[in-house]
């Protein structure tokens, strides 16, 4: 699901470029009463046949960091590693950071 060498942005500017510390930063983030998770407006862009970026708005409910969860515009590369689509680079901006 992630490749080897990754990176991540987050909205509030912070990055991450540990491979398990992305892991476990997103499997202990504290949020809560998230039921519902999902993509809009998704776009795809073929930028070799090994990379592609996906640009959409991840919406949720619930909170994460005790905030109300609200639409984020978001950003993806994909590399294709090992004969699988993995994430190698996630930017997840304010919505006015977009």
């Amino acid at each position: 699901m992630v490749a080897k060498n990754v990176a991540i942005v987050s909205a509030d500017g912070s990055t991450m470029t540990d491979r398990a510390g992305i892991i476990k930063y997103w499997t202990e983030m504290p949020c809560k009463d998230v039921k519902n998770v999902d993509v809009k407006d998704p776009y795809a862009v073929s930028l070799s046949a090994s990379t592609e970026m996906l640009a959409f708005t991840g919406v949720s409910d619930g909170t994460c960091f005790d905030t109300k969860n609200t639409p984020q515009p978001s950003m993806s590369i994909y590399v294709k590693e090992d004969g699988a689509w993995k994430l190698a680079f996630a930017f997840g901006g304010a919505p006015d950071a977009m």
